[in-house]
């Protein structure tokens, strides 16, 4: 008599195997769906706060991404300009050819929340006469906290002109911390 291979005892296995791979995929799609609607939230509120302060931003509408080994959304061809007003004496753009918020399940776990800048990033600051130009190319910056920011390019270029000397700045392979620290209680310092 010949046994047969799939038996009762390796049918069980099956079953428990077939049903941890089916709670691991149900999980991971359900903090897949979690995790986007905070990152698609982040964005809009985001790209609020800045109309509301005077920016005029235009984009690409979000696109979703990330599932099954992370999540992100991604916005393209990202244009931000501010015109001088009397509130803000400044014109400002900014012009970015990839903007992705969020990343794989590690590096959301690890570092907060990831952003990144591929291709091609200009942002230009125009004040009274004089001109700040940086450009740059494939730019991370992490932060788990607005007092915590950690940034790193591989190519930075900044220019100075107008009413400053003219003079340009190269850096390759350019990192760094911003460490913003919270207002101190003025009573307890007097």
């Amino acid at each position: 008599m010949d046994r047969l291979f799939f038996t009762v005892r390796y049918s069980r296995y099956a079953v428990v195997l077939i049903a941890i791979l089916a709670i691991s995929i149900l999980l991971d799609t359900l903090c897949w769906h979690h995790t986007i609607h905070r990152l698609e939230t982040s964005a809009h509120t985001a790209i609020a706060t800045a109309d509301k302060n005077g920016w005029a931003v235009h984009a690409t509408p979000l696109r979703r991404g990330g599932w099954p080994f992370g999540a992100w959304v991604e916005l393209d061809h990202l244009d931000a300009t501010h015109p001088a007003s009397s509130g803000s004496p400044y014109d400002a753009g900014w012009a970015a050819e990839h903007l992705r918020l969020g990343g794989s399940w590690t590096s959301l776990l690890r570092t907060g929340l990831p952003i990144s800048l591929t291709g091609h990033q200009a942002i230009r600051l125009v004040l009274n006469d004089k001109i700040l130009t940086v450009l740059t190319s494939g730019v991370q910056i992490r932060f788990r906290n607005p007092e915590d920011l950690r940034f790193s390019a591989p190519q930075f270029q900044m220019a100075l002109s107008g009413g400053w000397p003219d003079r340009q700045i190269f850096a390759k392979n350019l990192s760094g911390r911003l460490i913003r620290f919270p207002e101190t209680d003025r009573k307890s310092v007097v």
